[in-house]
């Protein structure tokens, strides 16, 4: 049961290791994507989104979306122009995905660290997995006693953390709920 209970802490901290760091890939990501979008809207690149730009950038969308050519939008051209615009999101988030796909195929962290933990075999067999998050039960058994309080498991997690270089809500280590 005691070998369950660590494996179990283990894993969740493994887990949630892991969704910090897909947090922190996703936030990174819409940065990423804010940026980008920016330097779309400033047609002239001086760092700044005038006002000029935007009435210049509606009036190119409008255009776009007149197919008729008689200077206003009918129900079903500005239906057809946010179709349009809705099927091109759907396409770039499905671009981005398949590039995170791609990612995590070729360059994965993942695989560095399973070739860490696998034998001399090339596979990871029970003992070691079970070794693997024993080492991590006890780098967080700070006090030694044998088992991990939820004060011990974020103060690993956060050192964790500093160790990859990754951090959450401003300088490393710091937390906005310490």
């Amino acid at each position: 049961m005691r070998s369950g209970t660590v494996l179990a802490m283990a894993l969740a901290a493994a887990m949630s290791s892991g969704m910090a760091t897909a947090a922190h890939a996703e936030e990174s990501e819409h940065h990423a994507r804010a940026a980008e979008h920016f330097a779309e809207l400033d047609a002239d690149g001086n760092g700044i989104f005038s006002r000029d730009e935007a009435e210049e950038q509606a009036a190119q969308r409008f255009s776009e979306a007149d197919t008729d050519g008689n200077g206003s939008l009918s129900e079903e051209e500005a239906i057809a122009m946010h179709e349009a615009r809705r099927e091109e999101r759907h396409e770039a988030r499905q671009a981005r995905r398949e590039e995170r796909r791609e990612e995590r195929r070729e360059g994965s962290h993942h695989a560095e660290r399973f070739t860490q933990h696998a034998g001399e075999d090339g596979i990871i067999d029970m003992s070691e997995f079970s070794e693997h998050a024993l080492q991590r039960f006890e780098g967080a058994d700070l006090d030694e006693n044998g088992s991990v309080t939820a004060t011990e498991m974020r103060l690993a997690m956060r050192a964790m953390h500093g160790r990859r270089g990754e951090h959450r809500g401003g300088p490393r280590g710091h937390h906005d709920d310490d």
